[in-house]
């Protein structure tokens, strides 16, 4: 029999089918970001993550509202995985939410996948190089990209936050610089102090 495994305690349920989960938000903040884990027969596991901070930033209503549901349909490019020999992977028998993140920066869950660790690299990169843009320190910004591929420079034994934090560096530096030859400095300002806007991540009680 498939499980569906949600946060109750966290007031996120789980409940749809085993291969199109729907997310049902009964706090009282929005979800930001949902990590879910798919385990078939075999005991493979395969995490997803949905991530809408980006669209948060923009637009104050984006995610997943108290009271508001989410279905896996509505995701934007949403294609059937395959194996390497091109047939469709075995139907998990459990799917469970592994992790959220609400807009108090709270993020609940097992977090087998270490999420906390990704988006907390992410979000710190880009607030150093928030900063940079606030201190109009343009070299440090061009060093930063200069230093070349984040995946060939970062060890491979490097951890998730060491590498997140690498490659997520490196692009909001590229996107800084890139938005200065476009807009100017004032207009660069302003889109890497909405970059840096959201909430120390910290961890609630599971």
């Amino acid at each position: 029999m498939a499980q569906m495994i949600g946060l109750p305690q966290a007031g996120v349920s789980l409940v749809g089918t085993i291969t199109v989960p729907v997310i049902i938000n009964n706090s009282s903040h929005r979800i930001l970001v949902y990590t879910l884990v798919e385990q078939d027969a075999n005991g493979n596991v395969r995490p997803h993550t949905y991530d809408m901070i980006r669209q948060f930033r923009n637009n104050p209503q984006a995610g997943i509202a108290p009271g508001a549901s989410f279905s896996e349909s509505q995701l934007p490019g949403r294609t059937e995985v395959r194996n390497a020999s091109g047939a469709p992977l075995p139907p998990p028998i459990e799917v469970s939410l592994d992790s959220v993140l609400f807009d108090n920066g709270v993020l609940v869950g097992p977090d087998r996948s270490k999420s906390f660790d990704a988006i907390t690299a992410r979000l710190q990169a880009q607030k150093d190089v928030s900063l940079a843009v606030e201190s109009g320190d343009w070299l440090k910004l061009q060093q930063i990209v200069a230093a070349g591929d984040p995946a060939s420079s970062t060890p491979v034994s490097a951890g998730i936050y060491q590498r997140n934090y690498r490659l997520f560096v490196v692009s909001a530096a590229k996107e800084m610089l890139a938005a200065r030859d476009r807009t100017g400095d004032a207009a660069t300002l302003k889109l890497a102090a909405s970059m840096a806007s959201f909430p120390t991540i910290t961890r609630g009680q599971n």
